[in-house]
């Protein structure tokens, strides 16, 4: 469905296709990005199994084959330092 099959480096970064092993960093991103919108709001609101039910959709779409999700993996710690999902969506006309 997707031409980009293959992993691509660019200074020190490896855009790959997110693996199950990859749960965890995404999310502690995803964490990140929760906390960082309290800070700036707060009446924002994160539930308590909010990063276990993110990842949870994070690995539907790993699987999806109307999805796909990204990483940017750190060459020189192996570890995830962002990611991206991308999803294709019947919206009725």
């Amino acid at each position: 469905v997707f031409p980009f099959a293959e992993a691509i480096s660019l200074s020190g970064v490896r855009i790959r296709d997110m693996r199950g092993g990859d749960r965890d960093d995404i999310g502690q991103l995803w964490q990140e990005l929760m906390t960082y919108h309290q800070r700036l709001d707060s009446r924002f609101q994160v539930p308590p199994d909010g990063e276990q039910r993110y990842v949870r959709h994070a690995l539907d779409m790993m699987r999806s084959r109307n999805a796909r999700v990204l990483v940017a993996e750190d060459l020189a710690t192996g570890r995830v330092i962002g990611y991206l999902m991308g999803e294709i969506q019947q919206r009725p006309p």
